[in-house]
């Protein structure tokens, strides 16, 4: 609620049948939308914003990164596992490295696995 000053009309970036979309900003490069449901308790509004929901998480084209930006972030991994590995005390082994657990910064850059802090 604070990051859209209370649903304020000054942060909504599109409306649909069934929702408004809200800009969200929480942190500094955390920039969201916001889905309000009009009437939630709709059956109709419910079913629309799962379809949605299903959609979006199917047709997200990743961007086309030249090889110097996927070796860049390779070799981010590598490190982030050498301080899991190594720096560690106890070492962690994470076990599930996979895209969704690693999060990129605007540079691009590997900044965190999930578990990542020892």
């Amino acid at each position: 609620m604070e990051a859209t000053d209370d649903l304020n009309d000054g942060y909504i970036i599109g409306k649909r049948a069934y929702r408004i979309v809200y800009k969200a900003s929480l942190a500094p490069g955390g920039v969201y939308a916001v889905k309000k449901l009009m009437y939630g308790s709709s059956k109709e509004g419910s079913t629309s914003m799962v379809r949605e929901i299903e959609t979006v998480g199917k047709v997200y084209p990743p961007p086309l990164l030249d090889w110097s930006i996927r070796c860049n972030i390779a070799l981010g991994i590598a490190h982030g596992l050498a301080y899991l590995h190594f720096d560690c005390d106890p070492p962690i082994v994470h076990r599930d490295i996979k895209p969704m657990n690693i999060l990129l910064d605007a540079e691009l850059e590997p900044s965190h696995f999930r578990f990542w802090h020892c």
